[in-house]
């Protein structure tokens, strides 16, 4: 039995058969083949090495797909982005009155 896919598009279908050939897939949405403990420590080392790099270089880096790298990044290594402006809900109390207490002067044009 045809799938739907093969039978509305032929052309697409063939080169889709192709490139199963040559990486070995069964379908576009078969899991991530390179989601294995390589990878995953690669991507530790390089976030590592520097904390500020985003998931597309990290990505690019690693030759995978944006959505791979993210995959690994939050769900296997359980690292996640904390934006200046939120860190404020995560401050206990007590760190809240102390930064209460520096100069918001510098922060102000930011602010505006």
């Amino acid at each position: 039995m045809e799938s739907s896919v093969s039978l509305h598009f032929p052309v697409v279908s063939a080169l889709w058969g192709e490139t199963q050939k040559h990486q070995g897939l069964a379908t576009p949405w078969a899991g991530d083949v390179v989601t294995n403990s390589g990878t995953i420590l690669a991507a530790d080392e390089i976030i590592r090495k520097n904390r500020r790099i985003t998931t597309r270089e990290i990505a690019v880096e690693l030759s995978i797909r944006k959505g791979t790298a993210h995959r690994i990044i939050h769900k296997k290594l359980g690292y996640g982005k904390i934006c200046a402006h939120w860190v404020s809900k995560h401050l206990s109390e007590n760190q809240k009155i102390a930064r209460g207490g520096l100069d918001t002067s510098a922060t102000q044009e930011f602010l505006h």
